[in-house]
């Protein structure tokens, strides 16, 4: 009989072994309970997802499950979202997608994305970006962290230094 490990199977014939092993194989490996949260996460997140591909992931599930809608959805107009309860978003959805644990990083981070909070209308305190909008998934690809000009000065400072002391 094959072996596994210490343990062993009791004798079967052609593809019904190999079928058995594989189930045996695949009992054996940890189940996502088994993986601690960490890892879960960085699983579920993807994190060479831009900040914005996760977000509208993140909202589109929701929509396709029906699951916390009231925490986190789309506005009627598909235009903008609206986050209802931040606590539970940040406690029960967000950590499914993202690193942030505070509600005031993840705004900072729609702030870094071009992300405004809607002052007037229907849609009013919710977030909207021209390039976000529900029925067009591949707009948000599109969407850029801005690079603030206080990191450019920086950056060009850095180099200005790093090519001075390389001419020396």
């Amino acid at each position: 009989p094959p072996q596994h490990g210490s343990l062993s199977y009791p004798q079967q014939q052609g593809s019904e072994a190999v079928e058995a092993t594989a189930l045996v194989e695949a009992s054996m490996r940890p189940s996502a309970a088994d993986i601690n949260p960490r890892e879960k996460r960085r699983q579920l997140t993807r994190a060479s997802d831009p900040f914005p591909v996760r977000l509208f992931r993140l909202l589109s599930d929701l929509e396709s499950s029906g699951e916390s809608q009231d925490i986190a959805s789309f506005t009627a107009s598909g235009q903008a979202f609206q986050i209802f309860k931040p606590l539970e978003f940040m406690t029960d959805v967000a950590p499914r997608y993202f690193r942030q644990k505070h509600y005031s990083s993840f705004t900072r981070q729609l702030n870094c994305y071009g992300f405004h909070k809607v002052s007037r209308g229907p849609d009013k305190g919710a977030f909207c970006h021209q390039n976000f909008q529900r029925d067009k998934p591949e707009l948000c690809k599109s969407i850029a962290a801005k690079v603030t000009e206080d990191y450019r000065s920086a950056r060009v400072a850095e180099m200005h230094k790093l090519h001075s002391t390389n001419d020396s």
